[in-house]
């Protein structure tokens, strides 16, 4: 494109040789685009007939045109722009929709989806979980075997650009009213609905609606929900209550409210295939205070729990709270009665260097790099290609996981260890 100057320097007129020639370039790209990515262009809303419209246009093109997005996923490029486009949607109810890469690439690596299963994040926010499972696949995840809800529509936009960047664009990314996922299901059909607060009490989400959908069943869940005691749920509405009561926890509990995470937790055990995995990040004390006894005994019940992972506290930019990762899966009644029996075992670990410290800066959080030492000589730590270790404790877990995973029963190998 043969406009840098005029990129560079704002015009004032919209009759300009070197913008008419942009324009032009803009809309040859925009019409060959149109047709496959759908989604981002249904959101666009520009003018090229305004010339601060255009120029807007034009300085986003200038700062970025030296970059390819196209080989983005072998770089940071992508997670700079998404971090700083979400921290302008953040609030403070949704702030956690930012999980630290780092974190989600650890997630991925020790629940390994692959090949042609299906992928859902139920608070996808910006859809890292998604996107890093399909360039950690290479590629032979289906973008289109990909799901995700999110409340804002504008996390679905930038969901929906994160996996072009990163995929092909076909995700299925959805933005839902009410309670999010907790009361809006994808149906096998393709469509999303409401959970029947008739048919579906106490967890009986088998039981068939009314209209006849099925909920869709998914092999993998991935996500990071709003959990903790500032998060906890309290039906304002009859119509929450009925939603709420869809869930074997808000009976089990007995209270006026939950931990949103708890609820999070049934969520994903209910929207799994049998032998389905999850990795999904919890409070602490979900997985350790008597407060939440029977939501533990209640996963005991339900699920396979492969491994309980604790993360140092401050690994979120928006809050202090200590977490707790929890990888299972879902295997039938018989099969889990007989792992029970077993006494099986749990891979336990406590995360204590995760490789970024939180930094603010312009009253911006950023994820900084932070590198290995050398304590008796005070330099830094080089790999064998003479790169900067990364100080974090992600790599060797990952590998001890595997390394156990291959000395329990042939279901956790062959779903935690098979190659991709």
């Amino acid at each position: 494109m043969q406009v840098r100057h005029h990129l560079r320097n704002f015009s004032k007129s919209i009759n300009d040789d070197g913008i008419q020639n942009f324009i032009a370039r803009l809309k040859e790209l925009e019409q060959h685009a149109k047709g496959e990515y759908k989604v981002i262009f249904s959101q666009i809303d520009y003018d090229t007939h305004k010339i601060n419209h255009v120029n807007v246009l034009a300085n986003i093109v200038y700062q970025l045109q030296d970059y390819s997005f196209v080989k983005s996923q072998k770089t940071d490029l992508y997670q700079i722009i998404f971090y700083q486009f979400a921290n302008k949607f953040a609030t403070e109810n949704n702030a956690q929709f930012i999980t630290p890469i780092p974190i989600v690439q650890f997630i991925v690596d020790l629940v390994n989806p692959r090949s042609n299963e299906t992928v859902i994040d139920p608070t996808c926010g910006i859809s890292d979980f998604l996107s890093v499972s399909y360039v950690s696949s290479r590629s032979r995840l289906n973008d289109k075997n990909m799901y995700g809800m999110d409340l804002s529509p504008n996390m679905v936009i930038l969901s929906t650009l994160n996996m072009l960047l990163n995929g092909d664009g076909n995700a299925n990314l959805q933005q839902v009213d009410g309670l999010g996922s907790v009361s809006n299901k994808f149906c096998e059909d393709g469509t999303v609905t409401i959970l029947d607060v008739k048919k579906n009490k106490k967890g009986e989400w088998n039981n068939e609606r009314a209209d006849g959908k099925k909920y869709k069943l998914f092999d993998v869940v991935l996500t990071n929900p709003p959990f903790g005691k500032n998060r906890a749920f309290s039906p304002k509405k009859d119509s929450d209550k009925e939603f709420i009561e869809c869930y074997e926890l808000w009976h089990e509990y007995n209270s006026k409210s939950i931990d949103y995470g708890v609820i999070f937790l049934e969520n994903a055990y209910r929207i799994l295939n049998k032998n389905g995995r999850m990795g999904i990040i919890l409070s602490n004390s979900i997985a350790s205070i008597d407060t939440h006894k029977k939501a533990r005994q209640w996963l005991l019940d339900h699920m396979r729990i492969v491994a309980l992972i604790d993360l140092p506290p401050g690994v979120f930019a928006e809050t202090d709270v200590n977490t707790t990762i929890i990888i299972a899966y879902k295997p039938s009644e018989s099969e889990l009665a007989s792992l029970k029996n077993s006494d099986y075992e749990i891979f336990i670990r406590d995360i204590k260097n995760v490789g970024y410290e939180v930094v603010t800066s312009q009253r911006v959080k950023k994820f900084v790099d932070k590198f290995k030492v050398d304590h008796t000589t005070f330099k830094y730590v080089v790999d064998e290609n003479g790169e900067l270790k990364k100080d974090e404790d992600f790599s060797q877990t990952i590998s001890d996981f595997r390394s156990w995973c291959n000395g329990q029963e042939k279901i956790v190998r062959d779903l935690f260890v098979k190659e991709k």
